[in-house]
């Protein structure tokens, strides 16, 4: 659910109540079996991965993450997925942005099944990425969005389409909502 308040000093205020990656644990937690593993999750703001591969590499490689989420990834076309992943370890799921900056990415290690969701056509233009990985049994739904600042009239609308994808994308599964939201707006001249 979102809520959007208005402040005294006339600024927007965007409040998320989501489903979160602790309650997707709780839910793993009291339904493993006796061989479950631990699911480790790492979410990050890259704010550029093309100029940080080197510590990208070392984060894939020696820290034991079976989901790594990332926003701000600014990757185009030109860096493939053998770049970010030269061990070939991760099936990677990436939401570019045509133009500089923004864009989505979620790496699930390969020792999980996991797959993407197609987004219907009207919310491509959304940095939203719906994975669905089986952990332990468990159907995860992964929801990984990136709203960036806006200061034109159409915040409110953008906000309006993400929340009739969301619902759209509601499909029975655990779901966890990953979402990197900088969107308060001033709405009037101080």
């Amino acid at each position: 659910m979102i809520e959007v308040q208005q402040s005294d000093n006339n600024i927007l205020v965007y409040q998320l109540t989501l489903v979160t990656i602790l309650q997707a644990l709780a839910h793993l937690a009291f339904n493993k079996p006796s061989s479950a593993q631990t699911l480790s999750c790492l979410l990050f703001n890259a704010r550029s991965l093309c100029n940080k591969l080197f510590e990208f590499h070392y984060i894939l490689y020696n820290n034991a993450h079976m989901i790594i989420m990332i926003t701000e990834t600014w990757l185009t076309p030109e860096l493939t997925n053998g770049l970010l992943d030269p061990n070939n370890v991760y099936d990677i799921y990436r939401c570019d942005r045509s133009s500089l900056g923004g864009g989505v990415c979620t790496l699930c290690h390969k020792s999980m099944r996991s797959y993407q969701i197609d987004i219907d056509i009207q919310y491509r233009d959304l940095e939203l990425l719906n994975i669905h990985v089986f952990f332990n049994s468990v159907k995860l739904s992964l929801i990984r969005v990136y709203r960036p600042p806006d200061k034109s009239s159409s915040s409110v609308y953008e906000m309006k389409r993400l929340t009739y994808c969301l619902k759209q994308l509601n499909n029975g599964a655990v779901t966890t909502i990953m979402a990197l939201y900088r969107v308060v707006q001033k709405t009037a001249q101080s």
